[in-house]
């Protein structure tokens, strides 16, 4: 793969979190080719194309609509980004069946992103479930 190829599929994933920091859920979907596949791994749930993709993102900006991700590094090669994130916010909103906590939350998340001719097919996210679980006062803390 070319340089200029690898530029492009990074500007689409500079795009598709510019959109999840703007809450744009629609945006979100449309960074997806038509039949794209979402893939958040601690929800055992999944989502295919953009109608499904935008109501994943409409909810969690609900959980959480001062979610803030923040990129902490990247990783590329060839058609396949893996973005290391921290997302931040206040649980708000009903999430994972968990209703609202009122709680701030700090979580750090690893982002696979898949790319087919120049457009992005699979997003598969992981992220530490229990930390977020203990900051929404769900879990207790460990104790030493």
């Amino acid at each position: 793969m070319t340089a200029a190829a690898e530029t492009s599929l990074a500007k689409i994933a500079d795009t598709h979190e510019a959109a999840e920091a703007a809450h744009d859920a629609a945006g979100v979907a449309n960074t997806f080719a038509a039949d794209g596949f979402l893939d958040p791994k601690p929800t055992g749930t999944t989502f295919t194309g953009h109608e499904a993709i935008t109501t994943w993102y409409a909810d969690l900006f609900t959980a959480f609509p001062d979610l803030t991700p923040s990129l902490v590094n990247r990783y590329q090669d060839g058609d396949v980004i893996i973005d290391e994130v921290e997302f931040s916010g206040t649980h708000n909103g009903p999430f994972l069946g968990i209703p609202a906590t009122g709680k701030p939350v700090k979580v750090a998340a690893s982002i696979v992103y898949e790319f087919a001719n120049g457009a992005m097919v699979r997003e598969s996210a992981y992220w530490d479930v229990a930390t977020m679980l203990i900051q929404m006062g769900v879990l207790p803390a460990p104790t030493a």
